[in-house]
């Protein structure tokens, strides 16, 4: 669970680097946003690379078919609409409407089964045990499909040479991914 919350952190900081670029700065934002959805690495390759965001998150090469299942479970439902484009020089500012699971639900969910799941003695291996625990979330998040949740957000953008480039924000990071880095944290802060 840390690892997914790292990556969505890393997720953050790479792409602000990135970025995503088009003529226009409405497109912009679709074209990431349709990459993210479909989790295409191959069209997400143009502004992340998908490797690095691995590594800088510490997930093990062994586990990373795993997290990019979970990854693309969590954005399959994500649907958008640009709702205004405002341009101001080398600035845009594109308002965006974002719905997805609601990862508050899933979250919940995951918690309360995880630690039933750590003091069950079943499994021999810190591996099985983090095996079991990818598989605890990916159920999580399937039981609570239906369960969706929308921000509206504000994607700043600004022209590099001839192109709009995203600055990823943690409130447009989170929007993506359904809530899931403010469900983390109101879980983890429950605990202290």
């Amino acid at each position: 669970m840390k690892k997914l919350i790292a990556i969505l952190i890393v997720f953050t900081m790479l792409f602000s680097f990135a970025g995503c670029t088009s003529a226009k700065p409405d497109k912009t934002v679709s074209g990431m946003l349709e990459a993210i959805k479909s989790w295409d690495t191959a069209a997400m390759g143009g502004f992340i690379d998908i490797n690095q965001l691995y590594a800088d998150a510490n997930v093990a090469s062994e586990n990373q078919d795993q997290m990019t299942d979970i990854l693309k479970l969590i954005t399959q439902n994500l649907s958008y609409q640009i709702l205004n484009t405002k341009v101001d020089g080398d600035s845009a500012v594109v308002t965006v409407s974002i719905t997805n699971t609601d990862m508050s639900a899933a979250m919940s969910e995951y918690m309360l089964n995880i630690f039933a799941l750590a003091f069950s003695g079943n499994y021999a291996t810190e591996a099985e045990l983090e095996t079991a625990a990818y598989d605890l979330l990916k159920t999580s998040i399937q039981n609570n499909m239906s369960k969706t949740v929308t921000n509206q957000v504000d994607v700043q953008l600004t022209k590099q040479d001839k192109d709009w480039v995203v600055t990823m924000s943690d409130e447009l990071t989170d929007a993506i991914f359904g809530g899931m880095i403010t469900a983390a944290n109101n879980l983890s802060s429950s605990f202290n």
